[in-house]
Order: C-alpha cells, then sequence, then structure tokens
C-alpha cells in the first residue's frame, strides 16, 4: 500500500547507490554522490562510501568491506555465481567478492571506468563514464562493443532488457540505443528534451 519500513543506514555517506541480491541476501553500495557533477551545490555530508553491506534484518547492516581506492559504487551484479562490484569515480575499478570483507581487483577495459552493470545472454555487460561505449565481459577479459550513437554522445549510462533485448542510455543525446551486434547501435529515440538517461526500468510490459 502506502507503507514505507525504514531498514536503517549502512552508512553515514550520503547515498546507496547500488543493490543486488546474491545467495538470496540483499547487498547495497554506498556513495558519496558528487552533486556538483549534477550542476548542484556539492554535498555538506562529508563521508567517502565506497563499501558494500548485507542486509540483517529491521535496521542491521554488515559491513562487507571497502572497495580499495573507491568512494562510491556505481554498479553490484551476480554474475556466475558470483558478486561483482564498480567504482563510479576515478580511479576505475572492477571488483570480485571474495566473502566475509574480501575484494579481489580485476582488470577494466583499458583503464576504463566502467559504472553501469548487467547480465544479458551469459555476459557481463557495463557502461562507461570515459567514452561513450559498452563492455562486455565473459568471466576473463573485456570487449569493446564500439560507440553507441553519435560522437556527440561522451558517456553511457544504463541498461534494461525488454523483450530479450540490450538496451542502454546515454549523455549527452538523451537518447536509447537497442543492441544489434558489436559496433552496431540502434537509435530508438530521445527521451522528451533530457540530455542523460540515468536509469531504465521495465514495468508492466513496458521500457
Amino acid at each position: 500500500g502506502t507503507n514505507w519500513v525504514d531498514c536503517g543506514s549502512p552508512e553515514p555517506c550520503n547515498s546507496v547507490s547500488s543493490l543486488a541480491v546474491f545467495d538470496g541476501q540483499l547487498y547495497a553500495g554506498v556513495s558519496k554522490y558528487r552533486l556538483g557533477g549534477s550542476s548542484l551545490p556539492e554535498s555538506d555530508n562529508p563521508h567517502l562510501g565506497g563499501k558494500v553491506y548485507r542486509y540483517d534484518g529491521k535496521e542491521r547492516w554488515v559491513d562487507c568491506g571497502q572497495l580499495p581506492e573507491t568512494e562510491a559504487i556505481g554498479g553490484l551484479v551476480v554474475y556466475r555465481g558470483r558478486l561483482y562490484a564498480s567504482s563510479l569515480y576515478r580511479p576505475a575499478g572492477f571488483f570480485r567478492y571474495g566473502g566475509e570483507q574480501r575484494w579481489t581487483s580485476l582488470p577494466t577495459p583499458g583503464g576504463k571506468r566502467v559504472e553501469a552493470m548487467c547480465v544479458w545472454n551469459g555476459r557481463l555487460w557495463a557502461t562507461s563514464y570515459d567514452e561513450a561505449h559498452v563492455y562486455r565481459y565473459d568471466g576473463t577479459s573485456w570487449a569493446d562493443c564500439g560507440q553507441v550513437g553519435p560522437a556527440e554522445n561522451t558517456q553511457t549510462y544504463s541498461f534494461a532488457v525488454h523483450e530479450g533485448q540490450l538496451y542502454v542510455g546515454t549523455w549527452r543525446t538523451g537518447r536509447v540505443f537497442r543492441y544489434r551486434g558489436d559496433n552496431d547501435w540502434e537509435d530508438t529515440g530521445r527521451l522528451g528534451e533530457e540530455l542523460e538517461v540515468m536509469g531504465m526500468a521495465v514495468h508492466n510490459g513496458k521500457l
């Protein structure tokens, strides 16, 4: 209905930036989100993020470790039975959870940041803040799936899977593109007068 239950705050930084269900439990990545990058005054909250927590009921959260050199977590995703996390800001970071508070640092594609992540067609897919490309991970190495849209696009932001197809949102054209193959992205249109598509979801059969 209209009731919301307070599940507590895992960390005093200013945002919970990602969620994932892993082994039947809820995990949350926390961040100090830089509001200045969104044409807003910077947050007065000085606390850095970069940690992952596991929900333990009521308002309890279990500390699952700090990601190295990470102040904000861009994405959490489960791929082939393992939990992965990405760094939102520099330095680029891509990590695999090893239990308790252990995280293993893994290579990123050409040193580029991987931000939003999803799993589709047996691979892990990632957007990037460093160029408007999408990258595909097979558990060992990354493949570059090409520039998404025109050169005016400089970042990819978000994923959605709709009717079995992969969609990605972009900056700075505010357009959504559908994957048709590496280096082949079909423009499905702009969202009003927006410049960036930071999130997408499928609900009731609609994207």
